[in-house]
């Protein structure tokens, strides 16, 4: 019974199936939800990666990558798909800041000064004040 509960868990906990497929260009492509992301060394913490939410958003809107241009911050939803509790490193991604809060597309509403971050660790979010530092990892639909 124990075991059926950790291979229900794991099954659950990870959102990018086998259709991902991390490529040359530094790019992650999951055909069945649909996107491209950003995965390459510039995102890494090595460079000091870690923007304000206005630095992230300029960043993903001028950002060109794997010969595309339509880059973008991601929702909370899709950054959600990314986590991953079991270990440090996502079998996808090489550039992933585990314990690190990303941050997402979503303005707090009564708090203009607020934007969204969300945990690759457990998937849980943060309204983090727009001044302050975050990772970033830009998102494009297929």
């Amino acid at each position: 019974m124990k075991v059926l509960v950790a291979m229900l868990f794991l099954l659950t906990s990870f959102s990018f199936g086998a259709d991902c497929v991390r490529k040359k260009e530094g790019v992650v492509i999951c055909q069945k939800a649909g996107k491209m992301w950003q995965d390459n060394e510039q995102i890494s913490r090595k460079v000091k990666f870690m923007h304000t939410w206005y630095e992230a958003k300029k960043f993903c809107k001028n950002l060109t990558l794997a010969g595309f241009y339509d880059w973008r911050l991601p929702s909370e939803d899709e950054l959600k798909q990314m986590k991953n509790p079991t270990t440090k490193r996502h079998p996808y991604f090489k550039y992933m800041q585990y314990g690190g809060h990303y941050w997402t597309n979503k303005t707090k509403f009564f708090d203009r000064d607020r934007a969204n971050s969300v945990s690759t660790v457990d998937g849980t979010t943060r309204w983090i004040a727009k001044r302050l530092k975050a990772d970033v990892r830009c998102v494009r639909d297929l």
